[in-house]
């Protein structure tokens, strides 16, 4: 079954879930030229994105992928669209926010995510602003 779909702003990509029996199971990523296409076969995420629960939110340049973990965003990067996401660099794992089922908004300077205070029943929604210039 698919599950955890995420749609990127432009509507050409389309991250999700696939639960099952494997090899079919795992997190996949289906692109398509134009919003007016359909999407291509999926294709299976490799490298630091198979790791993790699922995929919350993706940024604008596709440059970034926010990962839901253990109720905590991860966010892998990577330099080309042809590259697989992974970390900062060899030695920097990737980078561990609050909240999770992240969704990136005005070019990534901000996040909306979930927080959960007091457990599941408590869900609060969070705005994540950057810092710096």
């Amino acid at each position: 079954s698919l599950s955890s779909p995420t749609l990127s702003t432009d509507q050409r990509m389309l991250y999700f879930r696939l639960n099952g029996p494997t090899p079919r199971s795992g997190l996949y990523e289906a692109r398509r030229p134009a919003t007016d296409q359909p999407f291509a076969p999926a294709v299976e995420l490799s490298g630091r994105a198979a790791h993790y629960d699922y995929t919350t939110g993706v940024s604008d340049d596709e440059r970034t992928l926010f990962m839901a973990s253990e109720f905590t965003t991860r966010v892998l990067v990577r330099r080309t669209l042809d590259e697989p996401y992974g970390d900062l660099a060899p030695t920097i794992p990737p980078s561990r926010l609050p909240g999770w089922r992240a969704i990136p908004i005005d070019g990534c300077r901000r996040l909306i995510a979930t927080v959960t205070p007091g457990g599941c029943e408590s869900e609060e929604s969070v705005l994540l602003e950057a810092v710096g210039p």
